[in-house]
């Protein structure tokens, strides 16, 4: 990594040590340049990306289905998950696989994948304990509980304005009714 030297600089009285944003009050233009052909942000980070692990969307798709294929062919079934994938495609996270499909090449790859495994736990939903399969869909593929009150024969809730009074003499009315019974 070349741009590691530069370790301090000193311009327009500002120290400035990588992670500072202090930096940036003081900056030349100069400077500027300096840091952008070092490798470095304004930050102090490395700005040189990383080479992508695939090129091709064929490649890729290649390694997604091993990875599937690899999960029937052990002696005991594996679930697929989202990390998994982004081990079995060699990635360091799960961001690496996300920073992927905002790429066009490998979105709609990226997206069957996933729908794969939600597939998986959506079947699993119909077993004995679907308590694991639930709480993955609920937090990784969007589904929510829904609950829905409504009034009598499912029509709309009503609501009223009452004065204090009002709200006392009904509350008086129950009280009485349910003492009646």
């Amino acid at each position: 990594m070349q741009g590691r030297i530069i370790q301090y600089c000193y311009f327009s009285d500002n120290y400035w040590m990588p992670g500072s944003r202090n930096l940036y009050r003081g900056l030349s233009l100069g400077m500027e340049k300096l840091l952008a052909l070092s490798g470095l942000d304004w930050m102090g980070r490395d700005n040189m990306a990383r080479p992508r692990k695939y090129n091709t969307t064929e490649e890729f798709e290649k390694q997604v289905n091993l990875y599937f294929d690899s999960l029937a062919d052990s002696d005991k079934p594996r679930p697929p998950t989202v990390a998994g994938l982004a081990c079995a495609l060699g990635f360091d996270s799960r961001q690496s696989l996300f920073d992927y499909s905002k790429d066009d090449r490998f979105s709609y790859v990226i997206k069957t994948a996933r729908l794969r495994i939600e597939q998986f736990y959506e079947e699993r939903m119909a077993g004995n304990s679907p308590t694991g399969a639930i709480f993955w869909l609920k937090n990784h593929a969007g589904y929510t509980d829904k609950q829905e009150i409504s009034g009598p024969d499912k029509g709309p809730i009503q609501t009223y304005n009452l004065t204090l009074e009002e709200k006392e003499k009904l509350i008086a009315d129950e009280i009485s009714r349910r003492s009646n019974k």
